[in-house]
């Protein structure tokens, strides 16, 4: 057995504040981690820090980049088990996904589309939450429980996970997750 992380954070800049009250959810970005202490974090995002409207894959970390810059970034953080060749399959697509992080854009039209009701998949455009679950789906694990249109808190419905932090980003190796 081995375990995946996935990050629900809400930062506090003015593209997360309108997207808060857009969605009415207390979280609006995702991330994943192979790792407990988050030192690589896979997502959608901000590219440049100062830049919300340049967005890729991108890899995060608590204290570096947009996290840095949004200090008061609030998060959740979920322990979730997979098999081993499910982590394998995982670690192999974002190693394969990042080495080619050019490809791959954010999905704006999609994020304003899915606020009206409308799924638009890409190959190589997705907003956070539809990156998290193509590369859970695409490495065998079940997403069943998201919708069309997911949005990030929906990976709180994940069976069998354990929020295993709740609090500031930036103090969760102060911490020492549990």
């Amino acid at each position: 057995m081995a375990y995946i992380y996935i990050i629900l954070s809400q930062s506090g800049s003015i593209v997360s504040k309108a997207i808060k009250i857009a969605t009415k959810k207390q979280f609006n970005h995702c991330s994943l981690s192979l790792d407990k202490e988050l030192h690589h974090m896979y997502s959608m995002g901000r590219i440049f820090p100062h830049n919300p409207l340049i967005g890729g894959l991108v890899q995060e970390r608590p204290n570096v980049g947009t996290y840095k810059k949004f200090d008061e970034t609030y998060c959740r953080i979920l322990e979730v088990p997979v098999t081993d060749q499910q982590y394998e399959n995982i670690a192999s697509l974002l190693m394969s996904m990042y080495l080619r992080r050019r490809h791959y854009r954010y999905n704006y039209r999609g994020l304003f589309l899915g606020k009206m009701g409308y799924a638009r998949e890409s190959d190589h455009h997705f907003y956070c939450s539809e990156f998290v679950r193509f590369v859970l789906q695409t490495s065998g694990v079940d997403v069943s429980f998201l919708t069309d249109i997911p949005v990030p808190e929906e990976f709180m419905n994940m069976p069998h996970s354990t929020i295993i932090y709740e609090g500031l980003l930036n103090r969760v190796e102060e911490k020492q997750v549990v």
